[in-house]
């Protein structure tokens, strides 16, 4: 991308890629494949790590498909917790994974609009109950798939 902007008669000037306002940056990000929109964000926020790129909507959707990925968003939450209230998505999709630690990581997570939860042989029925202990007033959505 190539853009030039003409001030007065003699001045050009040429400007970076980290000088672009955030709207162009959002205008980019609309364009992006939902299949992909994680992983083309946060190559897009590390190709230009100076610019304005807005890598909140990285927390909207998560999705957790490897058991060691709830300890590092857990440790991740709660050293930022301006974070953990922009996640509306999650989806924790495998079978073992430390009951307690997701319990500590759902506890984070306050503004939950969809949960896909895949209840693994570490879960016993209390840890379920602790998730659901405090009500999650946005929740709209809720699956629970238990592994026979």
């Amino acid at each position: 991308i190539q853009l030039t902007f003409h001030l007065g008669l003699t001045t050009c000037m040429r400007p970076a890629l980290d000088d672009l306002p955030v709207e162009i940056y959002l205008a980019i990000i609309a364009h992006l494949d939902p299949a992909s929109f994680n992983q083309s964000l946060l190559s897009l926020s590390r190709a230009i790590p100076r610019s304005p790129v807005p890598t909140h909507f990285l927390y909207n959707t998560i999705t957790l498909k490897r058991r060691e990925q709830v300890f590092l968003l857990y440790k991740h939450l709660r050293n930022n917790p301006q974070h953990a209230t922009l996640v509306r998505n999650f989806s924790l999709e495998t079978w073992t994974v430390d009951a307690e630690i997701f319990v500590n990581l759902m506890a984070l997570m306050p503004s939950l609009v969809h949960l896909k939860i895949f209840v693994g042989p570490n879960f016993l029925p209390e840890h379920i109950e602790e998730v659901f202990e405090k009500p999650l007033k946005s929740l709209r959505y809720i699956s629970l798939r238990f592994r026979p």
